[in-house]
């Protein structure tokens, strides 16, 4: 009877190790961190479940959005799903229904309002392909076999016709394991980056781990040549759902996120997805990229990807609206960039306070206006006139029988312009004054809390946060304000309010200077000293006259001083008496470079060989790891490292990185990367980067950036923050920079420590981002060596039981004889508490 009850008791936890878990994801209530107006990569994590979406936001007050043409990445660390759910605000193929979704594995099917994927894979792709995917819920249902399974390698391409060359990324989703991979009838190669396809090609893939081995992921890749066409209305003429390929150059009207409007001799063109490219009003975008043409809001747009070959745009002459009434909105100004002038804004509110543009109306009537173009309305005064400019777009919902035509604006300025000064006026104001600017400011430099703007009038240096990150010759829109102080016998604005988002950029050209022109006058200048000799305090310009340097802006002093430079910065000052004027350099390149020119490197490891300072575009894969403020550590090959400034984009861990820019500082005497932030975006999600397991004896400065876990380590409270770190071999100081969970009771426990490695004043230091804690290693019951006794310990045992694993000396619970069926009922007695 005991033996029958012991059997019973073997069978029971064997099925309930089995059994299916589901988790349920309530937009109401399991939140991601981004709101509808700061659309970007988001995802939300519960209970070993990953919900991640490519662009949208997770977080408003009853659903989910995932953009069109943007993916959502469901990933399970506890088992393999089998099941997704998800419920849709609208149904079918209805805009924002189940049916707008493709998904590559497994079966997907929708009825009404929800759509179910059945299959069996640790990671499920959602593609919405048809509008955005808007959801109320999400159910995820994960089936426990008890033993790992190595899922198969995701492609960052699915099969299908292509038109350009482009390269493969390949990810396993089942962290450790190892990717190999085939093209057509070839042998297996290890996978150590991007595969390049230039031709019709199959692409097999496959992951393994110890001696398990995936299922084979295949992708079929057709090349095709996409139909020519010399201008806009020549591709409106073409079928629907044409490929096709211009063989002219277009010029940008506006852009917004995925949303690109442009024109030619011939008409107005909308352009969706991604380009790759930021462009401005006024810019050519050159011949060679290519789209398909899609029906859309009873309109058309070309749909884009990373494989179109859209090129930088070249700067040329900005575009002058048109100007009409609201009456004239209708289908014959599609896409046309236009101005409507003494205007007042309707609004919808919804239960939060949160405003949504409805409409304008002016003399000759009303027409319908949405902030599709992202204008932030929040701060406008309804009961005041303004001229907008904006873009002529459509709209239609699938119950509509016809299209209607809308005002997209991209700026509203008050009618009479600003209440405000100019940048000469607010120079003379008294101190304490305060200022709202009523021209346009144009940026010529920014770091961390100082920006440096000019309008027609003079410069100006503004300090503090203003909420926005700029490139050099971005327009802010006017109303800026803040108070006017002096400092260091210049004036200087403080407590910023009111800086909004660029709405276009213009090229900024440095003055020349020699020492003779750093004074008073010059005061926030964008300069260049040309053939200068830097020193180790000083910058001498061709003359050998000495000029007085501060790095407090994006350039460092260049590690090697030989040779001559082009010096790029703001004049600046220095004393509260007598004050000095130095240049602040933004850029340092040798002599005769061409500023504008940023040289590609293979690898981190590459840019880090150049001059610090010095720009240069990363052509690998850069890996999120961790993200705190301006901390970002990444991973490029086998090289760690840390990005140190403000980036717009959150990233988390397995993020991929494409074609960032940076260039690299010194700090604590280790090389760290200050990024481009336009160029630091989320190309896809990728899988997690895993801490490397190493003991604290063998760790090395050159590891300093290393994305580590130190096992079965002591900690000890020194100080507020300050931790001694032991794990058998060493002591070594953690400081908890990043405010990690630390329980408060640390004696006679042990804990598992994921952390980055740094430097601190010459001395090794960890900055720990997750502290667990875990029993003794090798305790009774510990079957796997987790240092925990739990299920997944009955698991492993009766996993030795069946020979699928090998017998460890802690499997002998009982301490008795071998390894049999008592050691089961007296692990199960331990887990129970008996």
């Amino acid at each position: 009877m005991k033996k029958l009850f012991t059997l019973f008791a073997l069978f029971a936890i064997a099925f309930t190790a089995m059994a299916q878990t589901t988790i349920t994801f309530d937009a109401s209530v399991d939140k991601g961190s981004r709101d509808a107006n700061n659309a970007g990569a988001d995802q939300v994590v519960k209970e070993g479940v990953t919900v991640a979406i490519s662009r949208g936001a997770m977080n408003l007050t009853d659903q989910y959005r995932c953009y069109k043409g943007e993916t959502m990445t469901i990933t399970s660390t506890v088992g393999e799903i089998t099941n997704v759910e998800i419920t849709c605000i609208a149904s079918g193929t209805a805009q924002y229904g189940p049916g707008n979704c493709t998904v590559t594995d497994g079966t997907y099917t929708y009825n009404d309002k929800i759509g179910t994927w059945t299959g069996k894979a640790n990671s499920i792709v959602f593609t919405a392909s048809g509008s955005q995917l808007r959801m109320n819920k999400i159910v995820v249902t994960v089936g426990g076999s008890g033993e790992e399974i190595v899922a198969a390698p995701r492609l960052s391409h699915e099969s299908g016709t292509y038109y350009n060359p482009f390269e493969v990324t390949i990810t396993a989703p089942t962290a450790g394991s190892t990717i190999e991979y085939k093209l057509d009838n070839g042998s297996f190669q290890p996978y150590n980056g991007p595969v390049p396809i230039s031709e019709t090609t199959t692409l097999s893939a496959r992951a393994s781990k110890g001696d398990k081995m995936s299922e084979v992921t295949t992708a079929e890749y057709t090349f095709a040549e996409a139909t020519a066409v010399a201008n806009i209305a020549e591709y409106l003429s073409q079928p629907d759902s044409t490929y096709v390929r211009f063989t002219s150059p277009v010029t940008v009207l506006a852009q917004y996120n995925a949303t690109l409007y442009v024109q030619d001799e011939t008409g107005q063109m909308l352009i969706y997805g991604t380009t790759g490219q930021k462009y401005y009003n006024g810019n050519t975008i050159p011949a060679g990229f290519s789209g398909r043409k899609v029906p859309y809001n009873g309109m058309y747009e070309l749909v884009v990807g990373a494989t179109d070959a859209f090129q930088a745009g070249v700067e040329g002459t900005p575009v002058e609206p048109e100007l009409i009434q609201a009456i004239d909105v209708a289908e014959d100004l599609w896409g046309q960039l236009v101005t409507i002038k003494d205007v007042k804004f309707s609004y919808t509110e919804s239960a939060s306070g949160a405003k949504s543009m409805s409409a304008i109306t002016d003399n000759s009537g009303t027409a319908p206006a949405h902030n599709g173009m992202g204008l932030n309305v929040n701060g406008f005064n309804y009961d005041r006139q303004y001229d907008i400019t904006a873009i002529v777009g459509a709209y239609k919902k699938a119950t509509d029988e016809t299209t209607t035509f809308q005002v997209l604006p991209l700026s509203a300025v008050p009618v009479g312009g600003i209440d405000g000064i100019t940048v000469a006026e607010y120079q003379v104001l008294p101190d304490s004054a305060n200022a709202t600017f009523k021209n346009t400011l144009t940026v010529l430099a920014q770091k961390g809390s100082r920006l440096f703007v000019k309008d027609e009038t003079g410069y100006m240096l503004v300090y503090g946060s203003v909420g926005q990150t700029y490139d050099r010759g971005h327009i802010i829109p006017a109303g800026a304000m803040g108070q006017k102080v002096t400092y260091d016998g210049e004036p200087e604005l403080i407590n910023p309010e009111g800086f909004l988002a660029a709405t276009g950029k213009t090229t900024v050209n440095p003055e020349e200077a020699t020492a003779a022109t750093f004074k008073h006058d010059n005061f926030g200048h964008y300069v260049v000293i040309k053939n200068a000799t830097i020193t180790a305090d000083s910058v001498f310009d061709a003359n050998g006259k000495g000029i007085a340097v501060f790095y407090n802006m994006n350039a460092t002093k260049p590690s090697d001083l030989t040779g001559k430079f082009d010096v790029y910065g703001i004049v600046g000052s220095h004393g509260k008496t007598n004050a000095v004027y130095q240049i602040l350099p933004t850029e340092i390149l040798a002599a005769g470079t061409d500023p504008d020119a940023v040289p590609e490197v293979a690898s981190i490891d590459d840019l880090l060989a150049l001059n610090s300072g010095v720009k240069a575009r990363i052509t690998s894969d850069v890996v999120a790891i961790y993200q705190n403020g301006n901390n970002l550590y990444v991973k490029n090959g086998e090289t760690y490292t840390l990005t140190y400034g403000k980036l717009t984009e959150k990233f988390t861990n397995g993020d991929i990185i494409r074609n960032p820019i940076a260039s690299w500082t010194q700090y604590q005497g280790l090389k760290q990367l200050t990024p481009v932030d336009s160029t630091w975006t989320v190309a896809e999600h990728g899988a997690a980067v895993e801490p490397v397991e190493l003991p604290l004896e063998e760790m090395g400065q050159d590891m300093a950036h290393t994305y580590f876990i130190v096992r079965n380590a002591t900690l000890v409270c020194d100080s507020t923050n300050y931790y001694t770190v032991n794990d058998g071999t060493i002591d070594m100081i953690a400081f908890n920079r990043f405010n990690a969970e630390i329980p408060e009771s640390l004696e006679g426990k042990k804990f598992d420590v994921t952390c980055f490695l740094t430097v601190y004043k010459e001395k090794l230091q960890l900055y720990p981002v997750e502290v667990s804690e875990i029993g003794t290693p090798g305790m009774k019951g510990d079957v796997n060596g987790d240092g925990k006794v739990e299920i997944d310990d009955v698991n492993a045992l009766i996993n030795i039981l069946l020979g699928k694993a090998d017998a460890t000396a802690a499997a002998n619970v009982d301490g008795v004889g071998g390894i049999d069926v008592q050691d089961v009922n007296v692990l199960i007695n331990i887990i129970l508490g008996k």
